[in-house]
């Protein structure tokens, strides 16, 4: 996580003093959101082959873990050479005729409404070269399922750190070379092979793989098996997509590409929240995969539980602690006024980031369960309501409009089934999970709401970087208190108590 903030604020630096003009930029942003959107070509068949692998890796009497593996590594080479292919076909002729033809662009600027020829085809070519590069690396997706199997995210956090270093190399030297927008592609490539030869490496020396005579064969019966579970998964993955790369999309669409450049630089304090609040569900999900396959439904149901609770608590003092450092963090990282919002929009971005990882809790757990029933279509939903909602909102109400949008909708649609099945599979009223469960996380959450609109009317007469500097030491400090004290329950108080001790103990041993 640490390794990731660092690349994103050197390169998000380098990006704006190399290239100048914001609709350029915001042509990169909205170009990798819509080739975002070629992974719908995946059918949901690479998230199915990395669940179902979970299923079968204690199996060790017989070929089935490699069977699945092999029909995976087929599977997923199959949809890259799709995701290619029809990427390049898209951005090369389908696409700019469809445009031609319609006279509808959704690519424009907010001041004159068009783009230059040349911004245009920049545009095309940046959408071609990420959809090559996506399709490209698809087939190696496998060696990625293989370590979160067997829950190895550390090897997979050290190749991402290689390949950020890496990639930042390549992109300061393309940019040093005038390559422009297109230093950007050569720096997604020096990465993504860096890290999957990482991976692949990794995978062969651990021992993951079958053991001979294990491998079992590319079959049928898992292919079926993948194939039944991808339905479901795809329509989730439709609207997960719909929602999450839409917005800079929407931006773009509502109020031009020096508005989707905006988007892309201040909502990265946020994007980088929701990541490391995300990482606490995402490091969760094999140990909860285990606990269904193994039918332990008691404590399941604990752990859950703190987990709802710890990400809910670790949301409301991260998305705050974001709101209140966002306007100064901004002057400091970009140099200036080029990027910047209204405060209004922190604390929405705020609100947004908290309520998406706490229902995506929930979400989860339906994922994990592999019973989706209806909520592949309420993602669908979902994600054709924000389009709709975003677009009439952002055209009325600028970038606020959006993140109303994400929050009604996302509290609307898959909150409130994720809440239904949750209390569905654990057998509990819904008023227990909200009241109970989430009690000490809200009642944070607006402890921690006061404590950012105060701090930050309070410090808005100092020096930027002094603002930065004592809003920061606020957030940690004052919201660490706060986060323990009245975030988190006594029983999860005393667990990381009992974890910080041992810690201490080995540190001390070793010392």
């Amino acid at each position: 996580m640490g390794a990731n903030t660092i690349y994103t604020l050197v390169q998000g630096r380098m990006l704006l003093h190399y290239i100048r003009d914001n609709n350029e930029v915001g042509v990169w942003a909205v170009a990798i959101q819509v080739a975002g959107y070629f992974l719908l070509l995946d059918f949901g068949m690479s998230g199915s082959v990395g669940r179902l692998l979970m299923d079968h890796k204690d199996d060790t009497t017989s070929s089935k873990y490699g069977s699945m593996m092999k029909t995976g590594f087929v599977v997923c080479f199959a949809q890259g050479a799709l995701i290619l292919s029809c990427g390049v076909i898209a951005s090369r002729w389908l696409l700019p005729e469809a445009i031609r033809i319609t006279g509808k662009n959704f690519i424009h600027t907010a001041q004159t409404g068009e783009l230059s020829g040349g911004q245009m085809e920049l545009f095309w070519a940046l959408l071609m070269w990420q959809c090559i590069l996506t399709g490209a690396s698809f087939g190696c997706r496998m060696f990625g399922f293989i370590l979160e199997t067997h829950q190895r995210y550390d090897v997979v956090n050290y190749a991402q750190s290689a390949g950020f270093c890496v990639s930042l190399l390549t992109l300061w030297w393309c940019f040093e070379q005038n390559l422009g927008l297109y230093s950007l592609v050569w720096s997604s490539v020096a990465s993504t092979v860096c890290v999957n030869t990482w991976i692949i490496v990794s995978v062969w020396r651990m021992k993951f793989l079958p053991a001979k005579g294990r491998w079992g064969q590319v079959s049928r019966e898992r292919f079926h098996e993948i194939f039944v579970y991808a339905m479901d998964v795809f329509l989730v993955s439709v609207g997960s997509i719909l929602i999450t790369a839409s917005q800079v999309v929407v931006v773009g669409w509502a109020l031009g590409m020096g508005a989707a450049a905006v988007w892309t630089f201040t909502t990265k304090t946020f994007a980088m929240a929701q990541q490391l609040i995300s990482r606490i569900y995402n490091y969760s999900t094999a140990a909860l995969a285990e606990m269904i396959v193994r039918g332990e439904r008691e404590r399941l149901q604990v752990r859950f539980r703190d987990l709802v609770v710890l990400t809910a608590a670790a949301g409301a003092w991260v998305t705050m602690g974001a709101a209140l450092c966002n306007f100064s963090f901004l002057k400091v990282w970009t140099g200036g006024d080029r990027m910047a919002w209204t405060v209004e929009n922190d604390f929405l971005m705020g609100i947004y980031i908290f309520a998406s990882t706490t229902t995506r809790c929930h979400v989860g757990l339906v994922y994990v369960s592999k019973e989706l029933r209806a909520m592949k279509f309420i993602y669908v939903a979902e994600g054709v309501a924000f389009l709709v909602c975003g677009t009439m909102l952002g055209r009325w109400l600028g970038l606020a409009g959006v993140i109303a949008a994400g929050i009604v909708t996302n509290l609307s649609f898959s909150g409130m089934y994720g809440l239904r099945r949750t209390a569905k599979m654990f057998r509990l009223p819904m008023r227990e999970i909200v009241f109970n469960w989430l009690f000490r996380p809200l009642r944070f959450l607006v402890v921690m709401f006061g404590i950012a609109v105060a701090f930050r009317y309070a410090t808005a007469s100092l020096p930027v970087l002094w603002q930065l500097i004592t809003n920061g030491i606020i957030t940690v400090v004052l919201g660490g208190f706060c986060f323990w004290k009245l975030g988190l329950p006594e029983n999860l108080q005393k667990e990381f108590s009992g974890a910080l001790g041992k810690l201490r103990g080995r540190f001390l041993k070793q010392a």
